[in-house]
């Protein structure tokens, strides 16, 4: 189990990034695992992190206060470690699936609560894709065949089928476009914090960030995972087949394309995901990382 003894932290400002004016720096670099941890997801309030191994056979808590950290493992059957991540009401959701006659993969959402150790069912047993999507103040756990929204949904929320991004308002109007074009499918679509923008990968393609009518505002290059700091930020990692790649990293893109930056160096940094102005990733060897960044404020 990580104690506070194993944590690195670099306090210095190693990056310093240019943007409109003003300073954007990585603050700190704190490792929070120091082995076998992958797909990591901070709480909102960055007290927590779920994580699992590498093949995602179970889904782990790390808990961090004033008194130590403490590692719980919250499930253990099903494949519960792909994709699961906090919502806006710090619990945590997740999908498991299982194999069923004919061959047939159903998949459940559950929802566990770190304040009571209590795991519920959110979804049932269904062919098909689910996933948990924040928007706003709640969160949609989302089915092929069915829905469940849970807390106030008050902001857009996107997710994508095949080669088809769909948009969903709060009040449940829903708008597919193809803004991309024909591609093999799109991937990690997600909407900023305001509300406004739009974020996806195109297999093949790239990046691309539209508003919420399909209108490409632009096209970002080729890489991975993307995900929203704030309406004029984002953070990825750089796709193995970009022209000028080396190794992987993460980088901090600015959403009209204008500025790429690495804020990371020297480790094999993969899967990226954002909680406030944290990035959380994990290397080559499964140590997790979370990178404190100062951003300024948004005018």
């Amino acid at each position: 189990m990580t104690t506070l003894r194993h944590i690195f932290i670099t306090l210095t400002a190693v990056v310093a990034l240019a943007a409109m004016g003003q300073s954007v720096y990585v603050q700190s670099t704190v490792t929070l695992v120091d082995a076998g941890g992958y797909f990591p997801q901070l709480s909102p309030d960055g007290t927590k992190l779920v994580y699992a191994p590498t093949d995602a056979v179970n889904l782990k808590i790390l808990e961090m206060d004033s008194t130590g950290n403490r590692t719980t493992t919250i499930a253990s059957k099903g494949y519960p470690g792909f994709d699961a991540r906090f919502g806006p009401d710090g619990k945590v959701y997740y999908v498991t699936q299982e194999r069923v006659r004919g061959n047939l993969i159903h998949r459940t959402g559950h929802c566990y609560d770190p304040a009571t150790g209590q795991t519920t069912t959110v979804l049932p047993a269904q062919h098909g894709a689910v996933q948990a999507i924040p928007a706003g103040d709640g969160l949609v756990m989302l089915g092929e065949r069915d829905r469940k929204v849970i807390g106030r949904v008050n902001k857009p929320f996107a997710y994508a089928r095949g080669p088809r991004l769909y948009v969903v308002m709060p009040d449940g109007r829903e708008r597919m476009t193809s803004p991309a074009g024909e591609c093999p499918m799109y991937l990690w679509p997600s909407v900023s914090p305001s509300g406004r923008k739009v974020v996806f990968e195109a297999v093949g393609k790239g990046l691309y960030v539209t508003d919420l009518s399909g209108k490409v505002l632009a096209r970002l290059g080729k890489f991975l995972m993307p995900c929203w700091i704030n309406d004029d930020y984002l953070v990825a990692m750089r796709s193995s087949n970009n022209p000028d790649y080396r190794s992987y990293n993460i980088y901090l893109i600015k959403a009209d394309g204008s500025s790429v930056r690495a804020i990371t160096d020297g480790d094999r940094a993969i899967q990226p995901s954002v909680s406030g102005n944290k990035v959380v990733y994990t290397t080559n060897k499964g140590k997790i990382r979370v990178i404190t960044l100062n951003i300024p404020a948004q005018q």
